[in-house]
């Protein structure tokens, strides 16, 4: 367990242990997540990674997200295949005007 790479530590609280976690960070003056960190170094013997806040590439999302890999883009799949999906719909489009033309251009 201890030999666990840093981006697979993921922490998963009960709504109590939030309470009492915030109610511990509170009364030691700091945050949960400091809270959080002190404790992983302290048991597992590293660092937990800062990973600064990202922004979706999907311009309907725009959400801010912690991504696990230092290439993503996207918060989520469904962003990331709504792009996919966008950029393949208008290839298929230009491709079909091209067509449309060089029928256009044959018929004169």
């Amino acid at each position: 367990m201890r030999q666990m790479k840093e981006e697979m530590v993921a922490v998963h609280l009960t709504k109590g242990e939030r309470r009492i976690l915030t109610a511990l960070a509170k009364s030691k003056g700091i945050s949960v997540s400091k809270l959080v960190r002190d404790a992983v170094r302290s048991v597992y013997g590293y660092e937990l990674p800062k990973r600064e806040l990202k922004l979706c590439k999907n311009p309907r999302c725009k959400k801010g997200y912690n991504s696990e890999r230092i290439t993503g883009q996207y918060c989520s799949s469904a962003c990331s295949q709504y792009i996919r999906t966008k950029r393949h719909r208008a290839k298929k489009k230009l491709m079909k005007m091209a067509n449309q033309k060089k029928e256009a251009s044959r018929n004169i």
